[in-house]
Parts: structure tokens; sequence; C-alpha cells
């Protein structure tokens, strides 16, 4: 006996589903200059990744338009930078800190959104200033158990929150710990922090 023509529909459905979801790439961005000179200090940027960890996590988001990875803006002279945190298979795995086109090509990023943290004063933005260069000197690997509660390994959206709560600019109760903070969950509190 055969398979069922339902079995077969349905295995060839999530075959191309899985297909689309890992192989499917549309144009990776490239920032240009004009772009670049609207950042600024502490900016936090949303990416939407098109490598396979991104394309992981909006399977488990259970989206895929979600947003993949997340970090923090620095400029820098006359360039910027991102704190984050990655898994990318290298010595440095977990927090890292890349000019922003490099942080564009680890996540292969096809979009990506610009959240401003409002009323920084000079007291917040040295407090800022100063968590962002502990992190940046601090060598945690990636939370692959994606922990919110035991910061020894950071994943990036833990990364930001904790920046972020660190220098009084959001508190515990800004997620549901018990869970893994998703990037698009920071979208939620745009113009709250």
């Amino acid at each position: 006996m055969g398979r069922s023509p339902v079995k077969i529909v349905t295995f060839s459905f999530l075959f191309l589903a899985l297909f689309y979801l890992f192989f499917y790439k549309t144009n990776q961005v490239v920032v240009d200059a004009a772009a670049m000179e609207k950042m600024q200090d502490y900016d936090i940027l949303l990416a939407q990744g098109q490598s396979a960890h991104s394309k992981v996590v909006k399977l488990f988001n259970g989206s895929n338009d979600d947003y993949s990875h997340i970090g923090i803006l620095i400029r820098e002279e006359d360039k910027v930078y991102v704190l984050h945190a990655t898994p990318d298979g290298s010595d440095s795995n977990g927090i890292r800190y890349d000019e922003l086109q490099m942080f564009m090509d680890l996540s292969d990023v096809c979009s990506y959104t610009i959240l401003r943290p409002q009323h920084l004063t000079d007291e917040l933005r040295e407090k800022l200033g100063a968590e962002i260069s502990w992190f940046k000197a601090h060598a945690a690997p990636f939370d692959y158990d994606f922990n919110n509660h035991e910061n020894g390994k950071l994943y990036c959206s833990e990364l930001v929150w904790l920046v972020f709560k660190n220098a009084g600019l959001m508190d515990s109760v800004s997620f549901d710990l018990e869970k893994p903070i998703y990037p698009g969950e920071f979208l939620e509190m745009a113009g709250t922090f």
C-alpha cells in the first residue's frame, strides 16, 4: 500500500516551508553614510536577519517577520559600532563590538529599525557609557540556555536589557524573565525608556 495523499501533501508542504524558511533570502542591507549620520549613541538597533541562526530565532518566536537580533549603537569618530551578543562560532563567541556593516553581515540583515531612548540626561548618558564600556571588556560567552536570571553568559536581548536596566532606564518587570526576551519585544517599549 502506498502513502496516503494527505501525508504526501503534508510532507511536501512542510518540506517547501522549511526550504523557504532556511534558503530564501532577500537583498542584504548595506548601510550608507546618510543613514549612519542619523544614528546616535545608545540607539537600539533591531535587525531582521537571514542567517541560519536568525531564522531559528524567528521559528521559535513563531514569526517569519519578527526581528532576530538586537544591539546598541555607539558612534566613535566617523564610524558607528554595535555592542551585541551572538553565537558566531568564533573564539570571541558571545559579546562583540563590531562596526555597523560587520553587524549587518554577520546575520545577513535584510531590514532594520532604530529605537531611540527618549529624555537621556547627561547623567543617564554617563551611566550608559559606563555600562557599555564594562560589557565591551567583559568576555561573556553566548547564553544558549536563554537564562535571564544568570548573567555569566548572555544572549543579544539579555545584553541590551541589562545595559539599560543597569543604567536605570528599564526595570526587571519590563519583560517576562521566565522566558527568552525576543528582540521585537523592545518595540512594545518604544517611547517608554
